[in-house]
């Protein structure tokens, strides 16, 4: 028995002429300012979206007291989404605005739910802001959110009591009547 050798020819490599480009420290330079512009975009992107959902949550506060209860969760869920679209990173302090913004307009939404009857959405609406809630309480002494909403007039009485308490209440009301 022979054993044939097989021989794999070579193939010729190929040389690569990609030039490289030396970066200089002009090239840095317009990157970092760049990076820069981008950056700066990006928060002026949040702090406009921020700026609307909370003009729209004042809207709904004023529809509200009118009675225009419709109208009044329409403006609450529109800031709910503007406040949704921000897919930036958030600094603390844009996500302490946010939960100022959201847990309110999650209650509103389920009180204006109650209101007209519409009692899965005040379900849904009371649950997602306990679970906002909930999600900041569970870690309150070590959070740099919970440490800025405290300079903003926040306290442990505030969120847990207040509107924990709130959230629970109209969860309980809106499941009972939903049944």
């Amino acid at each position: 028995n022979k054993v044939e050798d097989n021989k794999v020819e070579e193939q010729p490599k190929e040389e690569h002429n990609k030039e490289e480009k030396e970066v200089t420290g002009s090239d840095i330079k317009s990157m970092a300012s760049q990076l820069y512009a981008n950056q700066q975009q990006d928060k002026d992107l949040v702090e406009t979206r921020l700026k609307q959902a909370s003009e729209l949550k004042e809207e709904g506060g004023s529809l509200f007291k009118k009675g225009l209860y419709e109208e009044a969760k329409s403006k609450y869920q529109d800031a709910l989404g503007y406040a949704q679209t921000i897919e930036q990173v958030l600094t603390n302090e844009q996500k302490a605005n946010m939960f100022e913004i959201c847990v309110p307009c999650q209650m509103n939404v389920a009180v204006c739910s109650m209101k007209i009857k519409n009692y899965s959405d005040g379900v849904m609406f009371a649950k997602n802001g306990l679970l906002l809630i909930e999600a900041l309480e569970t870690r309150l002494q070590e959070s740099e959110i919970w440490k800025i909403l405290l300079t903003k007039g926040w306290n442990e009485k505030k969120l847990c009591k207040d509107m924990k308490k709130k959230c629970l209440f109209l969860l309980g009301k809106c499941e009972y009547f939903n049944s």
